[in-house]
């Protein structure tokens, strides 16, 4: 069988406020970063296709090098 998984990325935050929020995508004040949480919660599901939405091309480049993708 196919697992698909969808999954909305939410840009990285184009403003200083958004980047540096408690949701950023890279932890700018010491938190967990949104990017670790994603990462973890999309290589739970081992997915064999992932469609994902509002992807900046630094995020696909953080997908691509996942550790937690690799299988």
């Amino acid at each position: 069988s196919l697992n698909l998984m969808t999954f909305n990325i939410k840009g990285d935050g184009g403003s200083l406020a958004e980047r540096t929020a408690a949701n950023s995508w890279y932890s700018l004040l010491g938190g967990s970063a949104r990017r670790e949480r994603a990462l973890s919660v999309i290589g739970t599901y081992g997915a064999d296709l992932l469609s994902v939405q509002e992807l900046t091309e630094n995020q696909l480049t953080d997908l691509l090098g996942s550790t937690a993708l690799a299988d």
